[in-house]
């Protein structure tokens, strides 16, 4: 709130300060994807950013932030292309290096992504999203190792990196140590208890543990204090995770409700999303918590060739697909997904990845 204000009262003072244009428009984005505020603020983002640019077509931060706003609007290659001008205007620029590279993680072209944040790490050997993203990128690929070495560096660099906690916590599910996975969510809650990220953290963790009682608990607070919050497909994530934790203990109407209600959300966000592979993984899981296995199993297979291998370990002991994953099909999908993220590593190793600027 006070950057917002002190942008605003530099607008006031001139009111063609571009930079304080495209600095408001990032606080806005930030308040929405971290603090929960309503999706109109991206709306207003991006005017604000369109703003900044007009007045300085030359402004790299401009076009950077302006990509920023155009992926919420699910307007992707808009995004891309706002991004690679910033680079054009400045190649030692790592902030859309970072956002060519999420972008490309969140289609699932995780050895894309890897090369992409490896330039940006490059320009920028201490910049906290440059090293976030290369644990990401590792992660994504098996390079379970190296992407350790990333976390470990980027906490000596910045130690409340926001993605810090849930890509530990996402390590630790990947391998089975569920346990470990609580305990480590259950410390960061107590140190952030407003930090929406960490409650929503906690609530996958005991629904991967299968404590109903808590996902309930977890998952009810999210989507009745919160209910716009999330980025991606995490709406549709806390409310698919209540619906489990009520067909659970047998609250087959509500769970009904909330599932129709997440399919409505869900086909509206097509086409939109800056993840259209996590909206086609939470509509398998809508599929198969409504008891329609084809169906989940159809968009289970559309989601893997649209975005490639992802995290098939989680995907296997997701208690929300419980319905499908004794089906062969579903073993094959995920035997698929494996020798999709072999492939990608490989690549990375033998250095095919070829980055398409133009």
């Amino acid at each position: 709130e006070t950057a917002i204000e002190l942008y605003r009262q530099a607008i006031r003072l001139d009111s063609t300060f571009a930079i304080a244009y495209a600095e408001l428009a990032y606080a806005y984005y930030s308040k929405m994807i971290i603090y929960g505020a309503s999706p109109e603020w991206a709306d207003s983002a991006f005017l604000i950013a369109r703003r900044a640019v007009d007045l300085d077509p030359n402004l790299p931060r401009g076009h950077n932030v302006l990509g920023i706003t155009y992926s919420l609007q699910g307007r992707f290659e808009d995004a891309r292309e706002a991004y690679l001008r910033a680079v054009e205007l400045n190649p030692s620029y790592s902030g859309p290096l970072n956002n060519l590279g999420f972008a490309a993680l969140n289609a699932g072209r995780c050895d894309e992504a890897y090369e992409w944040v490896t330039r940006a790490h490059e320009v920028d050997p201490r910049g906290s999203y440059a090293l976030g993203n290369l644990a990401d990128a590792a992660m994504c690929m098996d390079m379970d190792e190296e992407a350790v070495r990333w976390l470990d560096e980027l906490e000596e660099v910045e130690p409340d990196f926001l993605m810090v906690q849930p890509m530990r916590i996402w390590l630790e599910l990947k391998h089975g140590r569920n346990n470990d996975a609580r305990i480590r969510a259950d410390e960061w809650l107590q140190e952030d208890p407003d930090n929406l990220l960490a409650r929503t953290m906690e609530a996958v963790i005991v629904g991967w543990n299968r404590d109903v009682e808590a996902a309930e608990s977890a998952f009810g607070y999210l989507y009745t204090e919160y209910p716009e919050w999330g980025f991606a497909q995490m709406p549709a994530t806390i409310r698919t995770g209540l619906a489990w934790a009520l067909l659970e203990k047998g609250a087959e109407d509500r769970a009904r409700e909330i599932l129709e209600e997440t399919r409505q959300w869900l086909d509206n966000a097509r086409g939109r999303n800056e993840s259209e592979v996590g909206i086609l993984y939470e509509l398998a899981v809508v599929s198969a918590l409504s008891g329609d296995k084809e169906e989940a199993l159809a968009w289970l297979q559309e989601a893997f060739e649209i975005g490639g291998g992802g995290d098939y370990q989680t995907t296997a002991t997701d208690p929300r697909l419980d319905n499908i994953s004794g089906d062969p099909r579903f073993t094959s999908i995920i035997e698929q997904m494996a020798a999709h993220v072999d492939s990608m590593r490989a690549r990375v190793e033998r250095g095919e990845v070829e980055l398409e600027i133009g």
